[in-house]
C-alpha cells in the first residue's frame, strides 16, 4: 500500500487485494489437493515400491532355494520350472530397483513424513545393487538346460 498508493488519485486501493485474493484461493487449492487428492509423499511411495517390488521377489528367492536342494537333478522339467520362477523374480527386482533409482533426486526436495530419512533411503537403495548381485549369484546355477 506505500508503494502503489502515491500514484492512484482515489484513496481506493483495491491493487494488493487483487493479487492477494487470487493468491489466497491458490494456495487454499493447492493445500486441499495436497492433503485429499495427493496425500503420498515420495518417501512413501519409495519405501512402499522397495518393500513389495524389492524385498518380497528376494524373498522368493531365498525361499526357492529349499526346492531347488529337494529337487531331483535329473528332472529337466522340474529345473526348467524353478529357473523360470527365478528368473521373473530376479526381473522384477531388478527393474524395481532401476525405477526406484530415478527418484532418488526427488527425495531430498520434499518434506517427508516416513520413518526412513532421505538420505538412509538413499544409502538402502545403493546398498541394495550389491543384493540384487548377490542373489543374482544364489540362483546363477538354477539355469534351464534346454
Amino acid at each position: 500500500m506505500c508503494t502503489y498508493g502515491p500514484l492512484f488519485p482515489s484513496p481506493q486501493y483495491t491493487l494488493a487485494t487483487q493479487f492477494l485474493i487470487p493468491t489466497a484461493f491458490y494456495i487454499a487449492t493447492a493445500l486441499a489437493a495436497i492433503i485429499l487428492i495427493f496425500p503420498q509423499t515420495v518417501n512413501h511411495l519409495v519405501t512402499d515400491g522397495y518393500v513389495k517390488g524389492f524385498l518380497q521377489p528376494g524373498n522368493g528367492i531365498i525361499a526357492l532355494q529349499a526346492n531347488v536342494l529337494q529337487t531331483d537333478p535329473t528332472d529337466p522339467n522340474a529345473w526348467a520350472e524353478l529357473a523360470e520362477k527365478v528368473k521373473q523374480l530376479r526381473t522384477v527386482a531388478s527393474e524395481t530397483l532401476v525405477a526406484l533409482s530415478g527418484q532418488l533426486g526427488m527425495l531430498e526436495l520434499e518434506v517427508s513424513r516416513g520413518r526412513i530419512s532421505a538420505h538412509d533411503l538413499k544409502t538402502l537403495l545403493t546398498k541394495s545393487r550389491t543384493l540384487i548381485g548377490r542373489m543374482v549369484g544364489v540362483s546363477s546355477f538354477q539355469v534351464s538346460r534346454q
